[in-house]
């Protein structure tokens, strides 16, 4: 089987892009086919045959719906997952002849740093109707302008409030942009709070301690001065 050299997006480092470099996404949405796996590739043995096979096998499940295993050809996904942010932007994924949007919420790689193969992905639904049942997206930050801000240009360095999980959000419409940008030039003090940063068409918060804060008017970075 061929394998695909990428650069991995690892459980800690996922969300860690380079700051200073232009950014290009893209609106096209990537196009994957699947298969229902059938019983006798259930199972960690079975599994792994599978993936000797060239397949990856993998779970679709979300809204209200039965989790269905199913597997995908390796060789397209690696090629899908090389584009930018595979994680956190939808995909048209096709099986039985039916086409639904889903996001790739997991996935377990094998082989870090390089090469890198895909063992497992979790595939969630897009809902069939998300103004009822709003998809729940936790946004990571990326900071832009750093250089502008008054409390960096002494020496100062921004802290992510959110570089755990990312903010919560739901969403309705599924043109939704992989991250938030948080623009720096726009601190008050080397602070960037909600109001400061522009928000996707359809997206509200997710209601938490955090972001009840301030009267939902929550802190999302903050430029810090190094003492010494």
């Amino acid at each position: 089987m061929n394998r695909w050299l990428f650069r991995s997006f690892s459980k800690y480092k996922a969300w860690c892009w380079p700051r200073h470099f232009s950014i290009v996404t893209s609106n096209a949405i990537d196009s994957l086919t699947a298969f229902r796996r059938a019983e006798e590739y259930r199972g960690k043995l079975a599994v792994r045959k599978l993936r000797d096979q060239g397949c990856v096998p993998a779970v679709l499940e979300g809204d209200l719906k039965q989790s269905v295993p199913i597997w995908i050809d390796a060789d397209p996904l690696m090629k899908v997952a090389r584009s930018p942010f595979f994680k956190y932007r939808l995909v048209n994924l096709s099986i039985d002849g039916e086409t639904m949007l889903v996001l790739p919420t997991e996935m377990m790689t094998l082989g870090v740093p390089s090469p890198v193969s895909i063992q497992h992905v979790t595939f969630t639904r897009w809902p069939s109707d998300p103004v009822l049942r709003p998809f729940k997206f936790n946004f990571r930050l990326r900071v832009i302008n750093e250089e502008k801000c008054p409390q960096v240009k002494i020496g100062g360095y921004v802290h992510d409030m959110f570089s755990r999980n990312g903010v919560p959000f739901m969403l309705t419409r599924p043109d939704f942009p992989p991250f938030l940008t948080v623009d720096m030039a726009k601190a008050d003090k080397g602070d960037i709070r909600l109001e400061h940063v522009e928000l996707p068409e359809g997206a509200r918060v997710v209601p938490t301690p955090q972001t009840l804060q301030n009267g939902g008017n929550f802190l999302l970075v903050r430029a810090h001065r190094i003492r010494g």
